[in-house]
């Protein structure tokens, strides 16, 4: 029996020969695990990013046009995790203007944070300019006669 003993591994061998096989790949997938970790947390952290976000005006009446030059973009501020705010689109985050209905005259529309598509967790804490005043009027369509004068 003595002999059986020896030449049968104790607990702690058999341990420590398992833990150093593999013992890189052990090490590279403990570092992953790390720097998984530490970029899901450090992004988390709030931040503040400005975006200059497109008007589009959509469905102006036959007959009239915008006299004045609007804005074409409007900047906002959004305060969320930093890796939320890297996926923000401002292409997709467009500001569309629904002029269906509209006359003649001076028009206003207000540009509230709740008109924009973001994600949970992110909030948009400023919006430059709030409102956008439009000057429409009516198409006018003349014929004046024209005389040329040639000389020679």
């Amino acid at each position: 029996m003595a002999l059986a003993e020896q030449i049968q591994p104790t607990f702690w061998t058999r341990f420590w020969r398992r833990a150093i096989k593999n013992f890189p790949l052990r090490i590279l997938s403990l570092a992953i695990a790390i720097g998984l970790w530490i970029f899901v947390n450090a992004g988390q952290r709030s931040s503040i990013d400005e975006l200059s976000i497109p008007i589009t005006y959509r469905r102006l009446p036959a007959g009239l046009v915008i006299v004045n030059h609007p804005a074409d973009f409007v900047k906002i501020q959004v305060t969320g995790p930093r890796t939320l705010l890297s996926l923000l689109d401002p292409g997709r985050l467009a500001v569309r203007l629904d002029l269906s209905g509209i006359g003649p005259g001076q028009a206003s529309y207000k540009v509230n944070p709740s008109m924009f598509n973001i994600p949970h967790q992110t909030t948009v804490t400023n919006v430059s300019p709030s409102e956008v005043i439009l000057d429409i009027d009516r198409v006018v369509q003349r014929d004046i006669p024209v005389h040329v004068a040639v000389e020679g």
